[in-house]
């Protein structure tokens, strides 16, 4: 039940983090390439049509939630089924439901510790409802596969594996950045990504990739 509490007034919302200020630049360090020489790059073009074409996957992980304030960690279960239908489903270390939200095209419902559940045909006002946060599910869909998204400014490795996004939205700016990368697969699939917002920070483990 606190869990449930902390993801409403501590802005822990499936790693989700909101920005006000100017916006940001990717940072080019290195053999880092910048987002014009990659959209020239046959690599990068070669996977991210190959990223784009994972439709049907399951990811299972953790994150850990820091500020200043107040830190807390759940585990995460990620089912995509098709663009328009998928699963987020949270809970605490130990297993309990903290939250559940399924995603169809037409509408989505969110479950939550108590077993209440409130529906709606917008995922992203539900949730902004219930949590009073605004978050981009679309991009963070892409964010998961390591794309960035339409409308994104951002950065890769020397690897052509995504390194860094910079998204705003009005007001609001999201980045995002990839600490390390699942090597079995081809293209890589994102392990750990961090996303900032000022002094609070979330880490995301994401531990196995099962692709459908």
């Amino acid at each position: 039940m606190r869990y449930l509490s902390f993801l409403r007034n501590s802005a822990l919302a499936c790693c989700i983090l909101l920005l006000v200020g100017c916006p940001s630049v990717p940072t080019i360090i290195g053999n880092d390439i910048d987002q014009k020489t990659a959209e020239a790059s046959v690599q990068w073009q070669k996977n991210k049509q190959q990223l784009t074409k994972i439709l049907h996957y399951q990811i299972k992980g953790s994150f850990g939630y820091i500020s200043q304030q107040k830190s807390a960690s759940a585990r995460v279960l990620w089912q995509e089924f098709n663009v328009n239908n998928y699963n987020l489903l949270l809970t605490t270390p130990f297993g309990n439901k903290i939250l559940e939200m399924t995603v169809l095209p037409d509408w989505v419902k969110i479950t939550n510790d108590k077993g209440n559940e409130f529906v709606n045909n917008d995922a992203e006002q539900l949730l902004y409802q219930l949590t009073k946060l605004t978050i981009p599910l679309k991009q963070m869909r892409l964010w998961l596969l390591g794309l960035p998204g339409d409308n994104s400014r951002y950065i890769l490795d020397e690897q052509y594996r995504l390194k860094q996004v910079i998204l705003n939205r009005g007001n609001n700016e999201w980045l995002v950045n990839y600490k390390s990368y699942h090597t079995k697969f081809s293209p890589q699939l994102p392990k750990e990504i961090e996303i900032i917002q000022g002094n609070q920070k979330i880490k995301l483990k994401i531990d196995t990739w099962d692709l459908k």
